[in-house]
């Protein structure tokens, strides 16, 4: 039988390291999946919006847009948003540019989005 006198209260450098990456998983998907998730919510909106376009003008579909984006805390003007028509098809497209802060860092996400609808 071993004897484990004198190790009470070690920690070994690979227990600390996988704590220290846990730690680090955590506080990075604690900053960056809420973006994921919300420029994934944005881009569905922009589906819909395109989806219902015979039934909207353009500037009932970019106010809508706007106003999700704006509930989803991205940074999106009415510059970064652009609806084309083309006859029987509807394009929506957003390119916008999200500031993650961590203590380490700022990374710039930016986001090109693209939505392509018949109209029927």
């Amino acid at each position: 039988m071993r004897s484990y006198a004198g190790d009470e209260g070690k920690a070994s450098l690979g227990n600390i390291l996988f704590i220290l990456l846990v730690l680090a998983m955590v506080y990075f998907g604690y900053k960056f999946i809420p973006v994921r998730i919300n420029a994934f919510s944005f881009y569905d909106a922009m589906s819909e919006e395109a989806s219902f376009a015979a039934h909207r003008n353009d500037k009932q579909i970019k106010a809508n847009l706007l106003t999700v984006a704006r509930e989803k805390k991205l940074p999106v003007t009415a510059e970064d948003l652009k609806i084309k028509r083309e006859p029987g098809r509807m394009i929506v497209e957003a390119d916008y540019t999200v500031v993650v802060d961590t203590i380490f860092f700022t990374y710039d996400w930016r986001f090109e989005e693209r939505v392509e609808r018949d109209i029927y």
